[in-house]
């Protein structure tokens, strides 16, 4: 992690987003940790982005989740690596 503007940013995070089509300004806003940025931010991806996040987080049964339920998953999934 790297410190940006007196915030910490998660480059592995910023570099997954980046692959999977989020803008450079949005993979920045989340990335830097800010769980109410990323709730903000993640409720704006389409399904497909949804998908592919969980996807690269590893998160288990992505495909059949409802839309609420991967924004949740990818959440808590963050948070939790976060506190690692």
């Amino acid at each position: 992690m790297k410190k940006v503007k007196d915030k910490i940013m998660d480059e592995e995070q910023y570099d997954i987003l980046r692959k999977n089509g989020v803008s450079e300004k949005k993979a920045t806003e989340i990335s830097e940790n800010n769980e109410y940025s990323q709730e903000k931010n993640i409720k704006s991806y389409s399904n497909e982005e949804l998908k592919n996040n969980a996807k690269n987080l590893g998160i288990d049964n992505y495909e059949n989740m409802d839309r609420n339920s991967l924004i949740s998953a990818i959440l808590d999934c963050r948070k939790n690596n976060s506190n690692r």
